[in-house]
């Protein structure tokens, strides 16, 4: 039985015309390079799938076998500069929730929330497009969640995304943001701990040469 393909690497690059030295060239390796990329023999890892889809000018999810291997979610908010965090309701002005699509290899049931970053303001940890998926917890294990990056949302606002730092009593939390102050002192209704991540995969400028 003949092996299926771990990508479309080479499909794609045949139905450009192109050589594998001279998409080698394009990426500025070795022909053997993009020989082993073709066959699984070198991981196809996020890097690898933005150059090649730069240099094919393709969405790199055109290099993916399957569009099976993806799946819709809902989108629930976003997370913006200052590290606020926004729940799109759809009333009173507020931003629709939306669906997206990404990689269809989560344990996760959808229980939770799914945030859009919207701010490059976190890196080096997210990029804005990233998906990041929250679950919320229970106050009483706050303690076991120091350190993790959380989404604290309040009564009145505003909601706010950080590290968890320390936990005190009336639901009161310390938060360090990515970037900036730390927030002390914050009380909150409840808490949501990021669970997943589906990093942005950034289509091709078409302008890109």
């Amino acid at each position: 039985m003949a092996k299926t393909s771990t990508n479309r690497i080479a499909e794609v690059r045949k139905a450009h015309g192109l050589t594998q030295a001279q998409l080698a060239e394009k990426l500025g390796v070795h022909w053997v390079t993009v020989s082993k990329l073709e066959r699984g023999r070198i991981q196809l890892h996020m890097g690898w799938m933005e150059a090649i889809a730069s240099a094919l000018k393709v969405d790199v999810l055109d290099l993916l076998p399957e569009r099976s291997i993806t799946k819709q979610i809902t989108v629930n908010g976003s997370l913006s500069v200052g590290g606020k965090f926004s729940e799109f309701s759809g009333k009173e002005g507020m931003r629709e929730p939306y669906q997206a699509d990404i990689f269809e290899n989560s344990t996760y049931d959808d229980l939770g929330m799914w945030v859009s970053v919207e701010s490059d303001e976190y890196w080096p940890y997210f990029h804005s497009g990233d998906k990041l998926y929250f679950e919320d917890f229970p106050v009483k294990l706050s303690q076991n969640y120091i350190g993790r990056f959380v989404i604290a949302l309040t009564e009145s606002g505003p909601d706010l995304a950080g590290f968890l730092q320390s936990v005190m009593e009336q639901d009161r939390v310390d938060l360090q943001p990515i970037n900036g102050k730390p927030v002390r002192g914050l009380h909150f209704e409840t808490l949501w701990a990021l669970q997943d991540i589906r990093f942005l995969m950034r289509a091709p400028n078409a302008d890109n040469g």
